[in-house]
């Protein structure tokens, strides 16, 4: 069976309406915009690519596995050696240079201001930890209760604040999916919140009020919301039809939000 995949991009004052803009014939599975337009996109074969804005064509950045991230002017990336090493390279591809390579990361993500990268242990309990850009000596930030971390965890618009989704040990996996938020610096949790079994690819929301993600309903995936107030969560985008491997909102949208 192939897996084939494509690019969609929304306005971010309605993402009822999406155009697609690439047609390759190769799956997509993670993608992050560069605040030069261009998208980076990793393949199921383990490769991250560069694709303009029009989707024309897209050419090789690097061998990755996991997500993309942008980092300030570099980008983040999981290389697999026969053990995975976090990568940082500059927005062009060049210069990579590993920050952590002792194998036991599972996922990452950056400060808003670029300067502290956060990643996700394998070894389990899993831990969140931080170092700077230019790497060092990593610190613990909090363990995870629960299973263990679930999908991508995300930094808040201002970066004081981390959210990551566990699931907790029940009779009922269904019902035991929840969303911590913790200070990035570390301390006891500020917040929970119960969320869906089976969502990923979690990210703040623009405006620091909520957290989004994917969520797949009768067969259909959806961006989701669901506000810290509480309420129930909210569909953001309106597919029909499909599913949807990953979503981010542009650098230039997540800027506008943050300074208002």
């Amino acid at each position: 069976m192939t897996q084939v995949s494509n690019v969609w991009v929304a306005e971010a004052a309605d993402l009822h309406v999406a155009r697609q803009i690439t047609s390759d014939n190769f799956a997509m599975l993670r993608i992050a915009e560069t605040p030069a337009g261009m998208f980076l996109v990793t393949g199921d074969n383990g490769k991250l690519w560069s694709i303009p804005a029009d989707g024309s064509n897209h050419t090789l950045f690097a061998a990755a596995r996991g997500a993309p991230v942008l980092c300030g002017p570099f980008v983040l990336f999981l290389e697999d050696t026969g053990t995975m090493i976090l990568m940082r390279a500059n927005a062009d591809g060049s210069h990579p240079t590993p920050l952590v390579n002792n194998g036991d990361i599972v996922d990452a993500t950056c400060s808003p201001d670029g300067k502290l990268v956060f990643y996700a242990s394998l070894t389990r309990p899993q831990k969140i930890r931080r170092i700077t850009v230019e790497g060092g000596a990593p610190v613990d930030v909090t363990t995870a209760p629960g299973d263990g971390i679930m999908c991508r965890f995300g930094i808040s618009p201002d970066g004081k604040h981390i959210a990551y989704v566990y699931r907790t040990l029940t009779d009922n996996p269904a019902s035991g999916w929840r969303v911590d938020v913790i200070p990035a610096d570390g301390g006891p949790t500020e917040k929970t919140i119960k969320v869906p079994a089976g969502i990923w690819a979690l990210c703040w929301a623009p405006d620091g009020r909520g957290v989004q993600f994917l969520f797949t309903l009768n067969g259909v995936t959806n961006v989701w919301e669901q506000r810290f107030e509480g309420g129930p969560p909210k569909q953001l985008s309106r597919f029909t039809s499909g599913q949807m491997f990953d979503f981010n909102w542009s650098p230039a949208h997540a800027s506008r939000r943050n300074q208002e």
